[in-house]
């Protein structure tokens, strides 16, 4: 089949640079509180600013509490189209760029929009097997049982996610098993004049605008020697209610209908996919030690994806972690994406059928992206002398910069 280049988003390069500010409140490293600065911009003219402060606490002997706050803004190029002409699929995440402008790093709705977002989570770690054997102080083998809340708004959408997982160690921790169950509750709130009608199958499913999502996830982790831990993760979902985006429409020709403004005849339809999805994922990753290059790691992962309307893809990445200096360490990247088409994907519709989307992030596709990240490690930058809070607790500094390209073709 003859390939096309995707549109430039994917094929120039994208800079991220993030900055983040440590500092922990005592000597044990489960307490601490820190601020991370992170912007991110690509040749899409897509700018997001993102400002997220962490807190983390040790509550006892077997006890962790964490709690995150996380502003971001989204800003874009201006876009007169409402109806969404197309403008190309984001290279980070393949969510599509349409008017309004899609932000590719946190699917955000709205050009110049804001989304605030915090969570809290606690956990309780403990070697259950030893305090039942009345070896209370042993904690070789230990059982950690989490709970996390999430709560996300942006200006037309909320999400809601609870999560509980637990997870157990075994053979002295060098193999660890792991589960996890959530479910978010989401509810799109677009403007009046961007409401689907009563036909659009998903909208009123739930009632307007609602969207359940499960997630049900497996961990294995296996230490093979000194060097080398693999790990094999199982995951399924199950979405139900409004999937589609109220933003996308598509213009059909009609002879019979009263013509657009630019003059020709048809009618403008939603994006409508189906009520229902289910999914599910294999992944398995190695992460290996060198010991002849000291401080150095590779890490490399494969991913298979499979869900009810016929999309399957593939995933591979390489990352090696090289510490070049006492503070530096420089990560190269590479990943290889590709994916079959949905099966109610179209490049162009000429007639209204019950599922319509022209979103590139359905279209049998490949994208290859090589990236480089530069991490500069200050852990005794700040320290002033004379003042008591740095004096007492101990404070680091870390800058991050990552560059990254990605080019694509659509079969």
């Amino acid at each position: 089949m003859l390939k096309k280049t995707l549109p430039s988003i994917i094929t120039s390069g994208t800079a991220l640079l993030a900055l983040l500010v440590g500092q922990v409140l005592s000597q044990e490293s489960d307490n601490g509180v820190s601020y991370k600065l992170q912007y991110f911009h690509d040749n899409n003219l897509v700018d997001v600013l993102t400002n997220t402060i962490a807190a983390a606490l040790r509550l006892g002997e077997h006890g962790h509490a964490n709690v995150n706050y996380l502003v971001d803004a989204i800003t874009g190029a201006s876009r007169t189209d409402i109806h969404g002409s197309q403008i190309g699929p984001d290279g980070i995440t393949g969510a599509s760029i349409k008017s309004p402008s899609v932000d590719g790093i946190t699917s955000a709705s709205e050009t110049g929009e804001k989304r605030r977002q915090i969570s809290a989570g606690f956990s309780y770690a403990r070697d259950f097997i030893q305090w039942l054997r009345g070896n209370g102080g042993a904690n070789d083998n230990p059982t950690t049982l989490s709970i996390t809340g999430i709560n996300g708004v942006e200006n037309d959408y909320t999400s809601r996610t609870l999560s509980a997982g637990i997870s157990q160690d075994l053979l002295e921790r060098n193999t660890t098993l792991a589960a996890s169950v959530s479910r978010s509750f989401d509810q799109y709130r677009p403007a009046p004049r961007f409401i689907p009608s009563s036909s659009d199958e998903g909208w009123n499913y739930l009632g307007d605008g609602r969207r359940l999502t499960d997630h049900v996830d497996l961990a294995f982790t296996q230490g093979i020697t000194t060097t080398t831990v693999a790990s094999v993760l199982v995951g399924w979902s199950y979405d139900q209610g409004y999937l589609s985006r109220p933003y996308y429409t598509y213009l059909i020709s009609d002879s019979t209908a009263v013509p657009d403004d630019s003059g020709g005849g048809g009618i403008y339809y939603h994006e409508n996919l189906p009520a229902t999805k289910s999914a599910m994922t294999i992944s398995g990753k190695l992460n290996q030690y060198i010991p002849l290059l000291k401080g150095c790691s590779l890490h490399a992962t494969y991913r298979y994806y499979d869900d009810a309307w016929a999309l399957k893809s593939h995933t591979i990445e390489l990352e090696l972690y090289a510490r070049v200096l006492d503070h530096f360490i420089i990560r190269p990247a590479g990943r290889l994406y590709t994916q079959s088409s949905a099966f109610f994907y179209q490049d162009v519709y000429t007639m209204p059928m019950l599922y319509m989307t022209t979103d590139f992030k359905y279209r049998e596709s490949m994208t290859a992206s090589l990236g480089l990240k530069l991490i500069w490690e200050l852990d005794d930058f700040i320290k002033p002398q004379g003042v008591p809070f740095f004096g007492l607790y101990p404070t680091s500094l870390d800058i991050a910069a990552d560059y990254y390209r990605r080019t694509g073709h659509a079969r």
